[in-house]
């Protein structure tokens, strides 16, 4: 049996079960259907409604990470960003959820045919100067975690805000340097066409590749 992972971009995700919120969950139900594993960024949630997950639907079990403690105080504006990794409930017995204590990541272990799997579900910041510290601290972070724990096939999905399409792009060229320097391999540029792009700007009607996939050697072969 194969496992099929899925990564989207949901731009808040609706928990309730009312019609109005079906309907504007409705890409997440379908992708829910067509897999076995779906990593979302952007959830837009708070901790306290990350338990919720749990329930969104009924055959998967949820866990995620949230900006944003409604405890602490008045939310001024919308929750920012926000990472959650939905799995069957098949899958279960061979799950493990691994918590980094960050806000931006969150990733699950589990066993399949006697392999041992690493997803690491991640966000990083928008592209501009003023990001760029952040932005190497935390692929350094996702570095710190390969190499820290003794998981051969490790896969890093998410929203990296690097454009491959676009040559001048100060992160896509960390990125990649960062995939370079690690033996890491950049499975999203390799597998797919070159004019692949997963994001379109309402604004100005263009695209841009920044959601990726980096995975190690092992998780790489085991790709198909």
């Amino acid at each position: 049996m194969n496992i099929r992972v899925l990564s989207y971009n949901c731009r808040g995700l609706r928990l309730g079960q009312s019609a109005g919120d079906k309907a504007r969950r409705s890409v997440v139900d379908n992708l829910l259907e067509n897999c076995d594993i779906l990593c979302m960024r952007e959830t837009f949630l708070a901790k306290q409604d990350l338990d919720k997950l749990n329930s969104l639907n009924d055959n998967f079990h949820g866990a995620g990470e949230s900006t944003t403690d409604l405890g602490m105080g008045i939310v001024r504006g919308r929750i920012p960003g926000g990472v959650a990794i939905l799995w069957n409930k098949k899958l279960d017995s061979s799950v493990n959820v691994i918590r980094l204590d960050v806000d931006w990541c969150i990733a699950i272990h589990f066993t399949h045919n006697n392999k041992e799997f690493v997803i690491l579900n991640v966000y990083t910041p928008y592209e501009c100067h003023q990001n760029e510290d952040e932005y190497l601290n935390r692929l350094a972070f996702i570095y710190s975690f390969i190499q820290n724990n003794n998981y051969c096939s490790v896969y890093v999905i998410g929203d990296m805000n690097a454009d491959i399409s676009d040559r001048n792009s100060l992160f896509a060229n960390h990125m990649a340097q960062f995939c370079q320097d690690n033996n890491l391999i950049l499975s999203s540029k390799v597998l797919l066409p070159t004019d692949s792009y997963t994001y379109i700007s309402e604004a100005w009607h263009t695209t841009s590749w920044l959601d990726h996939c980096i995975r190690t050697a092992d998780a790489h072969a085991s790709v198909c």
